[in-house]
């Protein structure tokens, strides 16, 4: 990854987690439909496979959307002479990730309230694991976006100190 990538990567992996939280109802709907298809429990552990589906999924996407914001900031350890940019985008990504975490749990609940188990399709309770994960998951997701902003934060802030420029 070229120096210059890493702050692009970081902007658009914030993004991404975002929009798997905002748009993972619909892979949910997807399996469910999946599982309703005449014929699909006849075919051996394809419902073990496709009740494990979203929960491996979800924790996939977002892993990866994690790793890729890990790997922009360490691109970007070195990109900026005075590590100004690094301090002003943690400020903004705290701003931007509180601001846009209404979505994220919005949907969240969504997924949570389709992995119950009331025996219709959308919510149905093959989902394994899945009510568990999306009961936590908002509260790892925001606590590392905070996190994430004020380390970008606290490494602009050290990166400037090393060069012997205060804030």
């Amino acid at each position: 990854m070229g120096k210059k990538s890493g702050l692009l990567t970081m902007v658009f992996s914030v993004l991404g987690i975002v929009m798997v939280a905002s748009m993972f109802n619909t892979i949910l709907t997807s399996l469910g439909t999946l599982l309703a298809t005449d014929g699909a429990t006849d075919f051996l552990v394809l419902s073990t496979v496709i009740g494990l589906a979203p929960t491996i999924l979800l924790l996939t996407m977002l892993g990866g959307g994690a790793y890729g914001f890990y790997k922009g900031q360490k691109a970007t350890g070195e990109a900026d002479a005075s590590g100004l940019i690094r301090i002003v985008f943690g400020a903004l990504m705290v701003i931007l990730f509180v601001s846009m975490f209404g979505t994220v749990i919005t949907s969240m609940h969504l997924v949570w309230a389709n992995a119950g188990d009331n025996g219709t399709v959308d919510n149905t309770s093959v989902w394994i694991a899945l009510r568990t994960v999306s009961s936590i998951m908002p509260t790892i997701l925001f606590l590392g976006g905070i996190f994430a902003g004020v380390a970008t934060s606290v490494s602009g802030v050290r990166s400037r100190r090393r060069r012997g420029r205060l804030i």
